[in-house]
């Protein structure tokens, strides 16, 4: 017998009915559909299993498994008017705690409670930002030589080993190692945030890695170049497509982050970003080979371009869930970081750099989150897809546009002062 999901609200909240066999094949079905409610940014939800005859042990680990992803972002997923032989098998598998009333209870508040402290909708996204350590700023610094990348031209006594220690967020070209020579072959993009770092190497493997700190351990790698920011960020900002628009491009939530960070009516004029969010595809591009040893390439110049960068010309990663590092800033910008920082709108007037890593889904928690916990919750689990550096093509008519995404979080920091190694040496 098929089974067959229908959906309805009831007293506002969504539910999905399930007829008939709940076994392997037909699971898996069931778990598309509640895989589709997170997506929607739902976070409590039923399940009416009146009219199911029979559940198998893959029934029972797609209900389990949904249950807890909606405990993880402080959700509710209830199984409502079980089925008599329903109702056995969960009560039997020690499973009663998936058995709720009629109503679902709203999801707590986080435990913070932090209240709303800024709100504003522009560009068919909304946006309200929470206070973290108010008045906090960052600190940005700039190593190495950037300028050296289009020729390829980086050696060895170019590189510098990097702590990436649980304040620093950070991006560049770099590769896991502990020498040149374990490095010299695999230098690739390169992020790092709350003490774990994901690297896109250039080897024959081309499998992203990541590290993230344990106990006394803190990740490094070798740098050939990057850019830094050390400190605490001043406010979690949440955003979300509005009145059911479409996707977000990035441009927008770096204006709307800029906006956030400022003071009272004012944007900041620089800040650095940690994103993590929903992708809805990311437009970027990534080496194919390491910019070491060679000083008469041309990365970026047509056909020459080809071999040296991966790039689609249509998004990628879509229905990931991205963790996006970098700074941005309105132009003109004073040397050294304007060596890192490329237009992100159409007219150039504001310009950033941004790597991302694409991670398998996994829902946001509503509210104030922790990023920390937030962004180690995704290392931990597993699921790296590949980083990328991300870009934007405003071209007229031709230009493939830039990264877009759904829903997610911003923590992000106003920046104070630019240090590099020839200013403090």
């Amino acid at each position: 017998m098929a089974m067959e999901i229908t959906r309805a609200d009831v007293d506002g909240c969504p539910e999905l009915r399930v007829s008939g066999r709940l076994d392997s094949y037909w699971s898996r079905h069931l778990g598309e559909a509640i895989d589709e409610l997170l997506r929607e940014g739902i976070h409590r939800a039923r399940l009416n299993l009146a009219d199911t005859s029979y559940i198998s042990s893959a029934g029972i680990r797609v209900l389990l498994q949904a249950y807890k992803q909606f405990v993880a972002v402080g959700g509710a997923l209830v199984v409502v008017e079980p089925s008599a032989r329903v109702r056995e098998v969960l009560d039997l598998a020690g499973l009663g705690t998936l058995l709720g009333t009629a109503a679902v209870a709203p999801a707590k508040e986080a435990a913070r409670g932090d209240a709303v402290v800024w709100r504003l909708e522009e560009d068919g996204c909304a946006f309200e930002a929470y206070d973290c350590e108010r008045g906090a700023r960052l600190a940005w610094r700039v190593e190495g030589s950037p300028e050296l990348l289009p020729a390829a031209a980086f050696e060895e006594r170019h590189a510098a080993t990097f702590k990436l220690s649980r304040d620093v967020m950070a991006l560049g070209i770099g590769a896991f190692g502990d020498s040149w020579a374990a490095c010299r072959e695999r230098f690739g993009e390169f992020l790092a945030v709350g003490g774990c770092a994901a690297c896109q190497p250039t080897d024959e493997t081309g499998c992203a890695d990541d590290m993230v700190s344990t106990g006394t351990f803190t990740p490094s790698l070798m740098t050939l170049h990057s850019l830094s920011c050390q400190g605490k960020f001043a406010r979690l900002v949440r955003f979300e497509s509005a009145g059911g628009g479409g996707p977000v491009g990035l441009t927008t939530i770096v204006r709307g982050c800029l906006a956030a960070a400022g003071p009272a009516g004012e944007a900041a004029p620089a800040a650095g970003v940690v994103l993590v969010a929903e992708s809805a595809g990311l437009l970027g591009a990534a080496l194919k080979r390491p910019p070491v040893g060679n000083g008469n390439a041309a990365l970026f110049r047509h056909p020459e371009v080809r071999q040296w960068l991966s790039f689609s010309p249509v998004r990628s990663h879509t229905r990931a869930v991205a963790v996006v590092v970098g700074v941005a800033a309105r132009a003109p910008v004073p040397e050294p970081p304007a060596k890192l920082l490329r237009p992100l709108d159409a007219d150039g007037k504001l310009v950033g750099h941004f790597h991302a890593a694409a991670f398998g889904y996994r829902p946001l928690r509503k509210g104030y989150i922790e990023m920390e916990a937030t962004v180690r919750r995704l290392f931990e689990g597993g699921g790296l897809q590949g980083v990328l550096h991300l870009l934007a093509d405003h071209r007229p008519g031709c230009g493939a546009g830039e990264s877009e995404f759904t829903r997610g979080a911003c923590w992000v920091g106003p920046l104070e002062s630019i240090s590099s190694p020839e200013q403090t040496s």
